[in-house]
């Protein structure tokens, strides 16, 4: 009967060693994928905290923080703080649902170089002070980058959200150009390879107007472009209307 007893319970205890040594292996496994955890989601909210230096944009420092970093790319709701750069002074913090950008992007360091990156400084209502446009990946439509854009306000000193050039960055083929010798800004849009528009505004009161449009045609009329212009004029629209063979038209 002794021995019967010793044949169960030895096996009985070496099998609950066992369970014992295996829940406590899980378990210091467990607590090993929750720290990694732990820290990629510390590191999603930090890792893009990083500052945006720009050179034609001497008065401020840039940074970024965003929800989601994975490889190359971060994403999701976050905020632009804007900072003095000489003393590091916060200015002002925007929120932002929808941020999408690629961390190359954040990291060149010229205005130039970065007419697709989630900031962009420029003059844009050409009154001699830096405006801000920030991308909002909520918007975007398939020919390109929309942006939500935020004029200067020289009395409260303050970026303050403008929806005319929000719509202007948001509805054509991404952010507009802006030419600050004629005091003009450029949209563009299409239609698949062969029909082209081009808009130009004047800002008049803080609001973009349009005052020229052409039309570039290559779909009616075979080796053919049909170029529309149309220009305001003293109030009216003045509209023009010619045929150029193809190769003549893109020779350039």
């Amino acid at each position: 009967m002794k021995k019967i007893f010793l044949f169960v319970t030895i096996p009985l205890i070496v099998f609950d060693l066992y369970f014992l040594i295996s829940m406590y292996l899980n378990m210091l496994a467990n607590k090993k994928i929750t720290k990694l955890q732990n820290e990629e989601k510390i590191d999603n909210t930090i890792v893009y905290n990083s500052v945006y230096n720009l050179e034609s944009v001497t008065e401020y420092a840039i940074s970024l923080s965003v929800a989601k970093c994975e490889d190359d790319w971060c994403d999701g709701s976050g905020t632009i703080t804007i900072k003095d750069a000489d003393t590091k002074k916060v200015k002002q913090i925007i929120k932002c649902d929808n941020l999408f950008f690629d961390k190359e992007s954040v990291n060149k360091t010229s205005r130039k170089d970065i007419s697709h990156g989630p900031v962009i400084f420029g003059d844009f209502n050409f009154d001699k002070n830096n405006d801000i446009a920030v991308i909002n990946f909520s918007k975007n439509q398939p020919q390109g980058q929309s942006y939500d854009v935020y004029l200067f306000d020289p009395i409260k000193k303050l970026f303050v959200f403008n929806q005319n050039f929000t719509d202007l960055a948001s509805q054509y083929l991404g952010m507009f150009s802006v030419d600050t010798e004629k005091s003009t800004l450029t949209t563009f849009t299409k239609s698949g390879c062969c029909w082209h528009q081009t808009f130009k505004f004047k800002v008049i009161n803080n609001t973009p107007v349009v005052f020229y449009k052409l039309t570039e045609d290559a779909r009616s009329i075979i080796d053919t472009v049909i170029v529309t212009e149309e220009e305001l004029i003293n109030g009216s629209w003045v509209t023009t209307k010619k045929q150029v063979p193809a190769k003549e038209y893109y020779k350039n």
